[in-house]
């Protein structure tokens, strides 16, 4: 996948990272600054270094660019489709894509977590962001996951997500 080819087409760029351009450039600022943090100390194998790097990834062929590698884990995560799949879509291997994955989703996480936009439950945060950046509504896609209800009948409705089982 090229990103400046998808880049031209805002609602292909849209579509496969969740973010608008200007999102997009607006967290990239970020994600540059603690990429720069990490790749100073760290390998790409996630290895410390022995003398910090001066060379702020430029040894990075398959993600050249902080935009590019960006992109290639808001594209991950966002579709979370099989490292191999991923992989294709970039043109290179299966492990490069893990090492990648790897390496960027804390750089991510760090990045929205000093610019105070990490998701909450509360959705203050959110809201927050949205209006930072002049938006009214907010999409989110959710994945309900099993959790262990607690013994205490009384706290168990709050737990309680209302589907129902099938057994057969």
């Amino acid at each position: 996948m090229d990103y400046q080819k998808v880049r031209q087409r805002p609602r292909q760029f849209e579509s496969v990272t969740g973010l608008k351009i200007e999102e997009f450039d607006y967290l990239c600022s970020s994600f540059a600054e603690q990429w720069k943090k990490f790749y100073r100390y760290h390998t790409l194998e996630g290895k410390k270094r022995k003398h910090p790097s001066t060379n702020p990834g430029k040894d990075t062929p398959s993600l050249p660019t902080i935009g590019e590698k960006l992109f290639f884990i808001l594209v991950y995560l966002k579709n979370y489709s099989l490292q191999e799949m991923t992989a294709a879509s970039f043109d290179f291997s299966q492990s490069n894509a893990s090492k990648w994955v790897k390496i960027l989703r804390p750089i991510l996480g760090e990045s929205l977590k000093k610019m105070g936009m990490l998701p909450e439950r509360e959705g203050h945060k959110v809201k927050q962001m949205l209006e930072r950046l002049g938006e009214e509504k907010c999409f989110q896609d959710a994945t309900e996951r099993p959790i262990n209800r607690p013994q205490d009948a009384d706290t168990q409705q709050e737990f309680y997500s209302g589907k129902k089982k099938v057994i057969k």
